[in-house]
Parts: C-alpha cells; sequence; structure tokens
C-alpha cells in the first residue's frame, strides 16, 4: 500500500509539472502578445491625434448666419414697436452683409462690418431709428450688437 501511495504522489508531481510548463508557455504568449496588442494600441492612439490635429487645421470656417442683437437708447417704445425695430434692424443688416455670408473667416475684413452698418438709418412704421454698432463678433455665425436710437423729426 505504500508503493501504491508514493506512485501516486509522484503522479500527481509530475502531473502538476506537466500542466505547469503548459500553462506557462500560454502566459507567457499571452502577455507578449497583450505587450504587443498595447503598443499596437498606443501607435494607433498618437496616429489618430495627429490626424485630428491635421483636420483641424485644415478645416475651413465658413460664415454661414448673421445675428443681430439690438438694443435702444432714448425713449421707450411699446412691445409692438420694439419688436417691430428689432425686426426691420435684422432684416437689414442681413441684408447688408449677405456679401460675407459664404465666406471664409479668415477672409472677411472684420473692420469692414461696423463701417456699412453704422450710423445707418432704418424706418419703422413711420418712425426713424439710428443704427450704431457696439460690437461685433467674427466666428461661423457673425454676431452684430446694435444700439438704435431714435432719430425726432427736427434732426432729420
Amino acid at each position: 500500500m505504500g508503493r501504491y501511495l508514493m506512485i501516486l504522489i509522484i503522479g500527481v508531481l509530475v502531473g502538476a509539472s506537466v500542466t505547469n510548463i503548459m500553462i506557462g508557455k500560454q502566459i507567457d504568449n499571452l502577455h507578449i502578445s497583450n505587450q504587443a496588442l498595447r503598443q499596437q494600441l498606443s501607435v494607433s492612439e498618437r496616429e489618430l491625434q495627429s490626424l485630428k490635429e491635421s483636420l483641424e487645421k485644415n478645416e475651413r470656417q465658413i460664415i454661414t448666419g448673421i445675428e443681430v442683437e439690438v438694443g435702444f437708447v432714448g425713449e421707450e417704445l411699446t412691445g409692438y414697436e420694439e419688436s417691430s425695430a428689432i425686426l426691420t434692424a435684422e432684416e437689414s443688416v442681413e441684408d447688408w452683409l449677405k456679401v460675407i455670408k459664404g465666406q471664409e473667416i479668415n477672409d472677411v475684413d472684420y473692420m469692414l462690418i461696423p463701417e456699412i452698418i453704422d450710423g445707418r438709418a432704418i424706418q419703422v412704421d413711420g418712425r426713424k431709428f439710428n443704427l450704431n454698432v457696439k460690437l461685433v463678433v467674427l466666428t461661423k455665425t457673425v454676431i452684430v450688437y446694435l444700439e438704435a436710437e431714435p432719430i425726432s423729426a427736427n434732426e432729420e
């Protein structure tokens, strides 16, 4: 019986050793494969980042819209008068600046935008308003901040 027990113990030890060697080789292969995949991922991430940066540099920024913000100075206006004046100012400014729509932002002379609008008058329901540019923000949507001042009949 002692002999069978010894053979059994030796068999278990030899089996465990062979299994350990086989699993060890698999673990080594998986470890090497994991390192190779990490390196490929790192290279791919760097390439992706450089492509994104290149795309951002080459992306043309085109003016696609014009937005007008109007503030009023001077006398108080009714809600209807103010709404009509804002609508007329927006339509007029968009008409005056329609030439810059579709142009690349870098190609637009932003100093000319206030010159086009400043000092112009709009007429709303028999009243005239003088427009003064306070700020121009040049992005894909050009935003023009205006101040509208009523013109009295004796100033005309």
